[in-house]
């Protein structure tokens, strides 16, 4: 597996196999929009910046993709960030305070959310909400349950 950052394509082509929530495909330097076709993409380099050898890596998917321009299918994509720790946020509820309001809080000040307190917390992992869960007590730490995903992983046919 490679080990270097995923860039926003990737993990935009990720999300795109897995159905809801799905962003938008996007075409040469637009954001937000534009034409599905994806551009050409860069021959992969190592951190030396010599030019990888895809087939001889290790935990390789398979055979690299030879066809001109069809860059990576999306179980490699998949394959390849998969087991990438990312770091999730757990939302309460959100509120916005004029930031002189914000320098007077001080220990014991009481900040009122916008969610009612039985209601679904969301899990934002880069800044967007990828599932819902509520909040629970799992020995003396406190735990979620998930009541909605909505980023599944992709069910790829075998093989």
């Amino acid at each position: 597996m490679d080990d270097k950052p995923l860039d926003q394509e990737a993990i935009d082509m990720l999300l795109q196999t897995t159905g809801k929530g799905a962003r938008p495909a996007r075409g040469p330097g637009k954001r937000g929009g534009g034409s599905p076709a994806e551009p050409p993409r860069p021959p992969r380099r190592t951190a030396r910046g010599e030019p990888a050898d895809d087939g001889a890596r290790a935990g390789s998917a398979g055979p690299p993709n030879t066809q001109p321009g069809s860059g990576p299918s999306p179980r490699e994509v998949y394959q390849s960030i998969a087991q990438v720790p990312v770091e999730i946020a757990v939302v309460l509820g959100d509120l916005e305070l004029p930031i002189s309001e914000v320098l007077r809080l001080k220990p014991g000040s009481v900040v009122q959310l916008d969610a009612w307190i039985d209601a679904p917390v969301e899990i934002r992992m880069r800044g967007r909400t990828v599932a819902r869960a509520q909040i629970v007590t799992l020995e003396d730490t406190y735990a979620l349950r998930i009541v909605e995903n909505l980023i599944a992983a992709p069910d790829f046919p075998p093989g």
